[in-house]
């Protein structure tokens, strides 16, 4: 059975890693698809370990993004340039091996120039590529898993009955950072994990992954303290005819003060969706999008909910956190 890794960088592609990863597991075993590299072990030589996996792994593929080839650490300097970058890493130890490396190009993404890279990896430039459109996401996937010999029946149609493996309810409440919980909107209160059912009929994998793209960038945008740019262009209708511009933003602002200044870390933890939400009575695709975030007070759960408009864009509809437990 083939096995194939995912390549990605949590902070800007994790929902585009997440789809393509449904997408896969829909046609390969679970055990043949490597994703979370934190699913390693504790204690142990990341190295030795994604060296273990990557020899039993036949296909990389490598999710770049806008960002991909800029991404900086917390020092400003370039991830790639760091030997101890997880993604260098990953990359370099699968060229080492001369497996199938395949760079997947994602938003209008280019290929990076010989240039452009480490020595160690500069060969991922003349590796094939393919472009990933989010306007064309099931198209476009398909078509790339038959490139790779990876079309394989859709193991959904032998999956069991949805009422054997529904998911179930997640809060999302809680005093938020950035906007308090009596300043969101409530289409966002309650949403139900997708089982396969529903992604195939409801929350499809292209939407998915535009959903996560669209949270992902509201995420960053209220980080870097660009409120005016998200209410222009990232806030959703629905927002808007309840809450105004000044007390959005007079929110998101105190609240980082509150929190203590920007994060210092964010993960992508996982994307829920519902069509309902019966507080508000609110009907349409509803994506919740969560994030475990560092700040200097402590770590919180927080929620970026965006609702499918009318012209197809995911915008924002709703903010909220909850206190991270501490071990």
């Amino acid at each position: 059975m083939t096995k194939v890794f995912i390549s990605y960088r949590r902070e800007t592609a994790s929902g585009e890693a997440r789809a393509l990863y449904n997408e896969l597991t829909t046609r390969l075993d679970k055990e043949s698809v490597v994703m979370d590299v934190d699913s390693f072990a504790l204690g142990r030589d990341f190295r030795k370990q994604l060296q273990r996996v990557l020899e039993s792994c036949d296909i990389m593929l490598v999710l770049i993004d806008k960002h991909w080839i800029d991404a900086t650490n917390e020092e400003g300097k370039r991830r790639l340039d760091d030997d101890s970058d997880f993604v260098r890493q990953e990359v370099e130890a699968a060229l080492g091996r001369d497996i199938v490396v395949t760079p997947t190009l994602l938003g209008g993404a280019k290929l990076p120039s010989v240039e452009m890279l480490p020595a160690k990896i500069k060969d991922l430039a003349f590796r094939g590529a393919f472009e990933i459109s989010h306007n064309r996401w099931d198209s476009d996937v398909k078509e790339m898993l038959r490139r790779l010999d990876l079309v394989i029946g859709d193991r959904r149609d032998a999956a069991t009955p949805s009422n054997e493996r529904a998911g179930h309810n997640n809060q999302v409440d809680g005093s938020a950072p950035s906007a308090s919980s009596s300043s969101a909107p409530v289409p966002t209160t309650t949403v139900t994990r997708q089982n396969d059912d529903e992604r195939g009929r409801l929350g499809r994998a292209d939407d998915t992954a535009q959903a996560t793209s669209a949270a992902n960038q509201i995420q960053t945008l209220i980080a870097e303290q660009k409120l005016n740019t998200v209410w222009d262009t990232l806030v959703s209708k629905f927002f808007k005819d309840r809450f105004g511009k000044s007390v959005f933003i007079a929110n998101l602002s105190q609240g980082q003060v509150a929190m203590g200044g920007r994060p210092l870390s964010q993960q992508f933890v996982d994307v829920t969706y519902s069509s309902f939400d019966p507080q508000s009575g609110y009907k349409g695709d509803i994506y919740a999008c969560r994030y475990l975030t560092k700040y200097p007070v402590g770590s919180f759960y927080q929620s970026v909910v965006v609702i499918k408009e009318p012209d197809g864009q995911y915008r924002l509809s709703g903010l909220f956190a909850a206190p991270a437990p501490t071990d």
